[in-house]
Formats: C-alpha cells, sequence, structure tokens
C-alpha cells in the first residue's frame, strides 16, 4: 500500500499507532489518531474510523502470517515474541465494527488461530 500510494489514509495512521513491535499503549493509540483526525476538518471520521479498523485488521493478519513465516521458513525465532501483540491488534480490531463481524466470526470458527503463536 504504502509504496503505491493507494491505500486508505488510515493506513499510515494504524501503521504507526499499532506498530507491530513496539506496544503502544491504547490512550496514546487514542491521543495519535485524534490528532489525525484534529487535523483533517470536514473528514467523515465515522468512516475513517471503520476504515481504520479494517485496515487494522487486515495489516494485523498479514503480519502475524509474516512473523510466522519468518521463524518457520528464516530461522528467526524472536519474531514469534511479537505475534501475541499482533494478535491483541487483530482482536481490538475485529471487535471495534460492525463492518468486520463475519472476519471475526470466521476467526471465532477457527479455533486456535487467535491463540496462535
Amino acid at each position: 500500500y504504502q509504496d503505491a500510494m493507494i491505500a486508505p489514509s488510515a493506513y499510515d495512521v494504524v501503521s504507526l499507532a499499532q506498530d507491530a513491535r513496539v506496544r503502544i499503549p491504547p490512550a496514546l493509540e487514542a491521543e495519535l489518531v485524534a490528532r489525525y483526525l484534529a487535523g483533517r476538518p470536514g473528514l467523515d471520521t465515522a468512516r475513517w474510523r471503520e476504515a481504520y479498523h479494517i485496515v487494522g485488521a487486515q495489516r494485523a493478519t498479514r503480519i502475524a502470517g509474516v512473523f510466522r513465516r519468518l521463524n518457520d521458513r528464516d530461522g528467526k525465532p524472536h519474531y514469534l515474541g511479537y505475534i501475541p501483540h499482533v494478535i491483541d491488534a487483530l482482536r481490538r480490531n475485529l471487535t471495534a465494527t460492525p463492518a468486520l463481524a463475519p472476519l471475526a466470526g470466521w476467526f471465532a470458527e477457527h479455533s486456535g488461530i487467535m491463540d496462535a503463536q
């Protein structure tokens, strides 16, 4: 997304506020989002927040898979330590908007995925 410059505007904010390797406290995440939105008067904040959580869920899912691959294929087990943090972000995004309810249901049906390390 970033290099193609065709991502939703929420993508870069998610990348910063939901960093995969650094735990960002929820209060700081909320402050970063609020500051971004304050700088975008006229933006449909409800639609933007929904996009934020959709992109956040997509990003967390992709990163969890990449970190698992880095362990399994490349012999880099330290990435496994980040997976619980990434899965936590995924959970938060899945429950933040009704638009993600079908995906949350899919994850719930496939027991073990959300607990994967």
